[in-house]
């Protein structure tokens, strides 16, 4: 575990991560949640070294797993969403764009919200790229939470001596 936080303060350094994650690979972990942990971490040392086809092949090997095993939904619509940020970083991103929104369906079918906002934050991503910049305000404001701040207009507010 000490691993794993050391692997997220120093993700610029890219031979020391490998390094600690091939530490964590070795520890024969069998948590699924810590598996695929580890599994987001190999993609995002992937990604940073620029091995974006390795990446798409080891990603492509987890979801046929991950549909073999009937595999929990928050871990599909991950997956879903890493891929299309991996596609996005290709220049591909027409292709990722069905992924995220089936990502966003599923869960929102399932409920996992901050899944869901994660999954329509990459969508509002591809369509940035896409040079559709009103959607993608409208997506962004659509799953940001709306906060209400109270304005004091007539009604000062307390002072320090009125709250002790």
């Amino acid at each position: 575990m000490r691993a794993y936080i050391l692997l997220n303060k120093i993700r610029n350094k890219l031979e020391v991560a490998e390094v600690l994650l091939s530490q964590l690979q070795a520890q024969g972990v069998t948590d699924p949640e810590l598996v695929f942990e580890i599994f987001i971490l190999e993609m995002d040392l992937f990604m940073r070294r620029g091995s974006f086809t390795q990446a798409l092949a080891k990603l492509e090997a987890m979801a046929v797993k991950f549909e073999e095993d009937e595999a929990d939904i928050l871990h599909r619509v991950r997956l879903l969403t890493l891929k299309t940020k991996l596609l996005l970083r290709c220049k591909v991103p027409l292709k990722g764009f069905s992924g995220a929104l089936r990502a966003a369906s599923l869960a929102w079918r399932a409920r996992l919200l901050p899944a869901m906002w994660e999954a329509l934050a990459v969508v509002a991503k591809v369509l940035v790229y896409l040079r559709e910049f009103r959607a993608a305000v409208q997506i962004t404001n659509a799953i940001t939470p709306q906060v209400s701040i109270p304005i004091f207009t007539s009604i000062s507010p307390p002072s320090l001596s009125d709250l002790l």
